[in-house]
């Protein structure tokens, strides 16, 4: 029985403590809700340069929590300081300020927090124009300006180069008050004044500038230009052409870069360098400093002499790209072992100048860039066009030859050869070498020595082949080109002939020829070869009624000569054409070369 009453003692104890008892109730617990903090004041600002902004913001909490703020996306000119719940902005921006901020605010109370977004408008302020005090080497270098579509460049001989309104014009400038720019006027023979800026402030690579014309005043900010950091790989013509000048300035130290500037005299004359580019500091090394510029005729001797002029390179530097054009500075010294006095007269005062040298020259290229091509798949007995692989001094019947291009065979999974016969006029001439592709690039190797060439996109459209002239047995550089590449079609008839077609590498020369014709519809005489190519004789003979007749005409008058240009097709497509050209006459040089067309 007592065993009986502690059972149920226990039974009970436990029935209350688990809830089991009908008149016992739940405890209830009281929740206060967070809110986030606010800030008031908030209102977009317009303010001027070199004045005061200040603006006050007060931050409130419902809960009387504390509260932190932060700022980003903040200007440099602009500062903040927190009071309790009260948050100032502050701040003078200056000239170089100019321009449209979204500042981000964020108040918080650590657990929920608000943003808010501040538009502030710094404006020009004419009214506090005042040109600063500035040296030769503030202003000295590449600028720009990309809302006005201009870059300045500046150099040390204060002279230079302006690209306004997709035009350059090679100017002078003068620091006075302020900088006047000028340029010389071929027509009338002096310079004449361009326009005139002040500065207003300078840092970091900008300048703030005030630019007068007759026309205008202008305020506008000049950042510097701008280097290129990626390798650059361009060429400076537009297109059509076969054959192209391939440029490179390469960001690995290991990989050649390669530029041109100008010869010491002559304004279409250049000495094509080759070295290593720098992007951290805009240095180009060049590979061979000293070389040879160029000879000049020396008048006193009975036989015609020339002396040599000698070039060092003491710099060149890539200032920046801008709007597709190049510039750079070069620094070059010349030496001679003649004096100004020994050359002829209209040499001694230009002599004098560049030897007291060194000689600066700011330069400029307009680029066409060139991107990346697929390398191509050879088929063995396939044949291609390409450039000339070896530049020898080739001379026939004691006439020079110009070999501007060839095509090649590929024999094997391992060997092509490269050859010439200017369409059985001389005898060919053939050179074999192993080949192999290593990722992007062609490897071709000859007598020991091997050359790496890459597939580019030219700017007509087609692919082109890296072409590197050199010396056969030497290895120095003469220099790059792009040639077109293309597999020659072998099923071209003498149909596929019958087009008019247009060269613009030839200035738009026009060539139709008709069917069941002897002549061009120019007038020229044609003839149709053995390998089926045409040859057009070149010259004026009304009488004659034949290719035969007008060149025995020719060729039997005193100072005149038949002059033969031949085509072969090499490639044909709905509207475009490629020859292998031979221009030859009974004297004088031979030229060979690949010219492309348009069928019209």
């Amino acid at each position: 029985m007592a065993k009986r009453l502690i059972f149920l003692f226990f039974c009970g104890v436990l029935l209350n403590g688990c809830g089991g008892g009908s008149n016992n109730q739940e405890p209830t617990t009281s929740t206060v809700n967070n809110t986030a903090p606010l800030l008031s004041g908030i209102v977009d600002t317009d303010i001027k340069a070199l004045e005061e902004f200040v603006l006050e913001l007060a931050a409130s909490d419902k809960e009387g929590d504390v509260i932190s703020f932060r700022i980003d996306n903040k200007p440099q000119w602009l500062n903040y300081e927190q009071k309790d719940s009260v948050i100032q902005l502050t701040g003078t921006p200056g000239f170089l300020d100019i321009g449209e901020y979204q500042v981000d605010l964020k108040v918080t109370d650590g657990v929920l927090s608000t943003d808010y977004k501040l538009a502030i408008s710094v404006l020009d302020n004419e009214t506090k124009w005042a040109p600063i005090d500035i040296t030769q080497s503030d202003i000295e270098g590449g600028w720009q300006n990309q809302q006005e579509n201009l870059a300045l460049v500046m150099n040390s001989k204060q002279r230079g180069v302006l690209f306004a309104d997709d035009e350059l014009k090679e100017i002078d400038y003068q620091i006075e008050k302020g900088v006047e720019v000028s340029w010389f006027d071929d027509e009338v023979g002096e310079n004449k004044r361009l326009f005139s800026f002040d500065i207003l402030d300078k840092r970091d690579g900008q300048l703030r500038v005030v630019m007068r014309n007759d026309k205008q005043v202008k305020a506008l900010t000049l950042a510097r230009l701008e280097r290129p950091e990626e390798t650059l790989t361009f060429s400076i013509d537009d297109g059509a052409d076969s054959r192209i000048r391939l440029f490179e300035l390469a960001n690995t130290p290991e990989s050649e870069s390669l530029i041109r500037i100008p010869k010491a005299k002559g304004e279409s004359n250049y000495n094509n360098l080759s070295g290593s580019y720098n992007s951290a500091n805009g240095e180009f090394m060049a590979a061979s400093p000293t070389f040879l510029d160029g000879t000049y005729a020396i008048p006193e001797s009975w036989e015609l002499e020339t002396a040599e002029l000698e070039a060092t390179i003491e710099s060149l530097s890539i200032l920046g790209v801008f709007n597709g054009v190049l510039f750079y500075n070069s620094v070059v010294s010349y030496t001679s072992a003649v004096t100004p006095e020994e050359v002829q007269d209209n040499d001694r005062a230009w002599l004098a100048s560049v030897l007291a040298g060194p000689v600066v020259n700011t330069n400029t290229l307009i680029m066409q860039p060139l991107l990346k091509a697929e390398a191509p798949t050879f088929k063995v007995g396939g044949v291609y066009t390409s450039g000339l692989l070896i530049q020898e001094n080739v001379q026939f019947n004691e006439r020079d030859v110009h070999l501007n291009s060839a095509v090649f065979e590929v024999l094997d999974q391992n060997t092509l050869q490269i050859s010439w016969n200017f369409s059985g006029k001389i005898p060919a001439e053939i050179y074999s070498f192993e080949y192999a592709f290593e990722g992007e690039l062609l490897k071709l190797t000859r007598n020991g020595k091997t050359t790496s060439h890459r597939f580019l996109m030219m700017p007509n459209g087609h692919v082109g082949m890296d072409i590197s002239f050199f010396n056969d047995g030497e290895s120095q550089r003469r220099s790059r080109n792009l040639v077109i590449f293309k597999e020659v079609d072998t099923r071209i008839t003498q149909d596929d002939y019958f087009h008019t077609f247009v060269n613009r590498e030839a200035g738009h020369r026009v060539m139709q020829i008709i069917p069941n014709e002897n002549k061009l519809e120019s007038g020229n005489f044609i003839r149709w070869e053995a390998n089926g190519s045409v040859t057009v004789l070149r010259g004026s003979c009304d009488l004659a009624d034949s290719f035969e007749a007008c060149e025995a005409y020719l060729n039997s008058q005193e100072y005149v000569n038949a002059e033969y240009e031949n085509y072969k097709m090499l490639y044909k497509s709905d509207d475009f054409v490629l020859f292998e050209y031979l221009r030859y006459s009974m004297s004088g040089d031979i030229l060979q070369s690949l010219r492309t067309f348009n069928i019209q």
